[in-house]
């Protein structure tokens, strides 16, 4: 899958985590994953995701075989309680199988 990022999205990206060493490639990688998707729109959907003790969400818009990320900020305690919750809960199914 192909990820584009709108201007915007890297400007934040470089602000918010190039520094803190967190790779474009590792957030490019969370993205297309998107163990969190949150529908926003007609095709433009919210994910949320942990790269080391960072948690990030990002606006994308999906289309076929093209992710274009729109925004990425870090993620505030609400998006950080989703993610927390579907993670408890995916840990609880695979002890279950």
């Amino acid at each position: 899958m192909r990820v584009d990022w709108s201007f915007h999205a890297k400007e934040r990206w470089l602000e918010k985590f190039g520094h803190h060493g967190i790779y474009f490639q590792d957030v490019e990688d969370h993205i297309i994953v998107q163990k969190i998707r949150i529908l926003e729109g007609e095709g433009k959907f919210r994910t949320i995701f942990k790269i080391g003790n960072s948690f990030v969400t990002a606006i994308k818009i999906e289309k076929e075989k093209k992710i274009k990320v729109i925004t990425i900020w870090a993620s505030n305690s609400r998006e950080v309680l989703i993610w927390k919750n579907a993670s408890s809960n995916a840990s609880a199914a695979e002890k279950q199988t």
